[in-house]
């Protein structure tokens, strides 16, 4: 049985039946949000112990990118994670920054798996899971480390073991206002790249907010007229932290203006902090 999409979005779910025949155009804006994973049958990958990442135990996670901030992207990820003792696979194929309305054909190892068409900002997004039981279909060839990943004449993409080194985090709350605060060290094919990252929402409309990490000031966050705001710097992507950022640590303390002050919490393994 082909692996369906969690999501409830009628075009996700087309994708995920139809992929395989090689006819399945997905458009990133029909995306939507997510949900738990469940089980699969003969699932594969390492059987032990790795990071939790939102209640999941991370079995297996590989990933390839390519292209910096400004020029066309690609990332593909391929999870294998396990929650409450089910286990769940999933691959994830995006674009950003490309050229608009061109279709590519994604292909793993030859074999193809679905096609993707960059929309109006050049992004495109495909994503394919197995779980509750359903397994990918035969044809189906399972990523391992160096399986190739191919965007259509935009991207090849060899893939490589994902290890978070460190990951911290913490939640924003109070009133209207949510998001979530998070420190990545990611090692990727021998290359170590850091990512810090505030996202909000519910936040005062057409606001600025300065930005501190322990103290040391960052920047500044910007809140849109729906109160949604997002600070981000990812070495992955060609943006460096800025000068001076001092290495967080779990109990950091990050403030956001005199909305938000909170302790970053260290999530590598499931520990608290």
């Amino acid at each position: 049985m082909i692996g369906h999409m969690n999501p409830p979005s009628v075009g996700r779910v087309r994708l995920a039946l139809a992929a395989f025949a090689g006819v399945t155009i997905f458009l990133l804006p029909s995306c939507s949000g997510g949900g738990a994973p469940g089980s699969e049958q003969g699932a594969s990958g390492p059987e032990k112990e790795g990071p939790v990442e939102g209640g999941e135990e991370m079995l297996e996670h590989l990933e390839a990118r390519a292209g910096a901030r400004g020029a066309p992207r690609s990332r593909a990820s391929y999870k294998v994670s396990r929650e409450k003792g089910q286990v769940a696979k999933e691959l994830k194929i995006e674009v950003r920054d490309a050229p608009r309305g061109v279709t590519h054909a994604i292909t793993l190892d030859g074999v193809e798996v679905g096609r993707v068409v960059t929309d109006l900002d050049g992004e495109a997004e495909l994503e394919l899971t197995a779980r509750d039981g359903n397994a990918f279909p035969a044809s189906f060839p399972e990523p391992r480390v160096d399986s190739t990943v191919k965007i259509g004449a935009l991207a090849e993409l060899r893939l490589a073991k994902l290890e978070k080194v460190t990951q911290l985090e913490a939640q924003v709350s109070g009133g209207r206002l949510s998001g979530k605060v998070g420190y990545t060290v990611e090692r990727l094919a021998g290359v170590v790249t850091r990512e810090f990252k505030i996202k909000v929402a519910g936040a005062p409309a057409d606001s600025v907010h300065p930005v501190r990490l322990d103290g040391v000031l960052l920047g500044e966050l910007a809140i849109e007229s729906d109160g949604e705001g997002k600070f981000e710097f990812n070495e992955a992507e060609g943006e460096a932290l800025p000068s001076g950022f001092p290495e967080p640590k779990a109990r950091s303390v990050i403030q956001v203006g005199e909305i938000f002050k909170g302790e970053l919490h260290d999530r590598s393994s499931g520990r608290g902090g």
